[in-house]
């Protein structure tokens, strides 16, 4: 699949932006496609951790 494509793809599966706006932690085929694109040898992938609330969660449980 071409970068084009996987872009495409992507931005399909990303409703409303939630991971770039820090709204929704990423899942890992996310992360994965990710890197893949932007050719970051899964860069993306080690810096998602594992079960990890998103960062909306967290800045709103720190503002209570």
């Amino acid at each position: 699949m071409s970068g084009a494509a996987l872009t495409r793809d992507l931005l399909q599966r990303v409703p409303g932006g939630m991971v770039e706006t820090a709204r929704r932690a990423p899942t890992r085929d996310f992360a994965q496609r990710c890197d893949q694109v932007l050719a970051v040898s899964g860069t993306l992938s080690r810096l998602r951790p594992l079960g990890a609330p998103s960062v909306a969660a967290m800045m709103s449980s720190s503002l209570v």
